[in-house]
């Protein structure tokens, strides 16, 4: 017979509602059975945070205390050290015998006084509800849930709704346009409990190899390319600086480390080209990926200083934009080590096309994940004329983006070498520590 602690005073008169046999389960939170997690060796708590435990090994209910104890399960079950805490209804927790029922809508515990609305479990939580609904365009806010990833220090899952709940991910980063960034995602369900259970895998899956692919609505269906970088990368236009020669001008970004982050893509104008945009990849410390070269030497992956890439193909550059990933396609040591392989084997070296293989192709599948140029597909008539195969992007005009990042990841081979670690090394400089955002 399996119960929890919240459960456990009731015993007698719930006794029949119950579930026996092997499995941990606890019929408190919802009227239906309600799934468990294992969180320690000895102590498996559900979805609502309630200890369950057997009936015939029970240990102290104290936050962190796993000493078996024995007695009336009535008064509760806490070791001679936390024995003043006996009569609670959640471990971790004292609460007063005059306390009200807690207010928060998936909780049945007592406050510590009969003038709180909520209890010691639910009230910061709830103070985190209502700075989101402050900052943010979400509400009723129903839980708020801050964590960590290997690429933001500074995220939240927060479920909302009223009968019908919903899961959403903020993202915080005070050098973006618009600080904290709303990302709804497409899980959803009636049951609150459930809700958080989702929000909660969300939160693991968001610290994998692939963020986006957990987020995006549209990451197991075909979209178009605009459909799918839409609302996930911010486009930003740099403040870059006119300057004047004898017989032409140009445009120069100075300091671009104050401007743009480690894996940032940059596209910049070449007026004299047909309005055609030179892409990038920002690599920090004003160096930048990029294809470069000549119909001699070859045109391939270098790696070069960010004066050069201003001024690739000796033309005037014009407008310079900057492109952000806010929830990442692909793990940045992943793309550091793809960068690397594609230096050392000088990458597209002959093998260049302006409508299948150029510059911002090689830029999107390093980055994204995805193996298209948005210029290609706007300047169709253009780019044919150049091509050195037949067709545009590859023939394609909409795109699986889960299929699309595994079949280029099979594509670009990896190199671990000093320059995979300088990039790594150069992006975990620039991540935000954690901040107080909410």
């Amino acid at each position: 017979m399996k119960w929890c602690t919240n459960c456990q005073t009731n015993r007698e008169s719930r006794y029949e509602r119950y579930s026996s046999g092997s499995d941990w389960q606890c019929w408190y939170c919802d009227g239906s059975l309600a799934e468990t997690r294992t969180i320690s060796n000895n102590t498996i708590s559900c979805g609502s945070r309630h200890r369950v435990y057997s009936s015939e090994t029970r240990y102290c209910q104290h936050s962190g205390c796993f000493t078996q104890v024995s007695g009336d399960i009535t008064y509760g079950n806490y070791c001679s050290s936390h024995s003043s805490q006996r009569g609670g209804l959640d471990w971790g927790y004292s609460y007063s015998s005059s306390g009200s029922i807690c207010q928060a809508e998936d909780c049945s515990r007592r406050t510590s006084s009969s003038g709180e609305t909520y209890c010691e479990v639910c009230k910061p939580i709830q103070v985190l509800n209502r700075k989101v609904e402050n900052k943010t365009s979400i509400r009723p806010v129903k839980d708020t849930v801050e964590f960590t990833t290997w690429w933001n220090n500074n995220l939240a899952t927060v479920v909302n709704g009223d009968g019908y709940f919903t899961i959403w991910l903020l993202v915080y980063d005070k050098n973006s346009e618009k600080e904290i960034k709303e990302f709804p995602s497409s899980s959803s369900d009636y049951n609150l409990s459930s809700a958080k259970n989702q929000a909660s895998t969300l939160r693991t899956n968001l610290n994998g190899n692939n963020p986006v692919l957990y987020i995006h609505p549209k990451a197991d269906s075909y979209a178009s390319f605009g459909e799918i970088v839409e609302s996930y990368v911010e486009k930003i236009k740099l403040p870059a600086e006119t300057v004047y020669e004898p017989s032409y001008y140009y445009r120069t970004l100075k300091n671009p480390d104050s401007h743009i982050k480690p894996l940032d893509i940059i596209k910049i104008e070449k007026r004299q080209f047909f309005g055609y945009q030179h892409v990038g990849i920002y690599l920090g410390n004003e160096r930048v990926c990029h294809i470069a070269g000549s119909k001699t030497d070859g045109k391939g992956i270098r790696i070069c200083s960010w004066n050069e890439f201003e001024n690739d193909h000796g033309d005037w550059a014009g407008n310079m934009y900057r492109y952000r990933v806010l929830v990442p396609f692909k793990h940045y040591k992943l793309i550091a080590s793809q960068i690397a392989r594609a230096e050392s084997s000088k990458w597209r070296e002959g093998d260049y096309c302006l409508a299948n293989q150029n510059c911002e192709h090689a830029t999107n599948m390093l980055v994204y994940g995805i193996n298209f140029s948005e210029q290609a597909e706007e300047k169709p008539n253009l780019v044919s004329q150049f091509a050195k195969y037949k067709g545009v992007n590859n023939g394609k005009s909409s795109i699986n983006l889960s299929s699309e990042v595994n079949q280029t990841n099979n594509q670009l081979y990896q190199d671990n070498n000093w320059r995979a670690q300088q990039v790594e090394q150069t992006v975990r400089n620039n991540i935000l520590p954690k901040q107080s955002w909410l």
